[in-house]
């Protein structure tokens, strides 16, 4: 674990750390519209420091609200990491889970019960 650098946008407080090549960037409050542009920034960076093939892991289990720009995010992350050829890989709390289902798309992303499991998923 290295290179810890975290923001702080009122209600959000993200961070972004490196798990050997993947990098994981943690999200505790809430994304909304005023809220999210802080999470695209850090996962936009995070997906040029990963190493092909390994994951940038969204980490999402402290954030306690979660509306549609935040699955923007997730989605310009999604296609982000595609392009690169790295995975993302995202950890939900029942906050975050439920718009995603809501929306009908629990496949569009690799959703990931650890931290554990999501670093070591291929």
């Amino acid at each position: 674990m290295s290179h810890q650098q975290g923001r702080q946008n009122g209600l959000l407080h993200v961070e972004r750390r490196s798990e050997g090549t993947a990098v994981v960037v943690r999200a505790v409050g809430e994304v909304d519209m005023h809220t999210a542009p802080l999470l695209d920034d850090h996962l936009t960076v995070a997906t040029e420091l990963a190493t092909p093939p390994a994951p940038v892991v969204a980490d999402l289990r402290d954030v306690h609200f979660f509306d549609s720009k935040g699955i923007a995010a997730l989605i310009g992350a999604q296609q982000r990491c595609q392009q690169q050829n790295t995975g993302l890989r995202v950890l939900v709390s029942t906050p975050v889970m439920r718009p995603i289902a809501v929306l009908g798309m629990t496949d569009v992303f690799t959703l990931c019960p650890t931290l554990t499991a999501a670093l070591q998923r291929s």
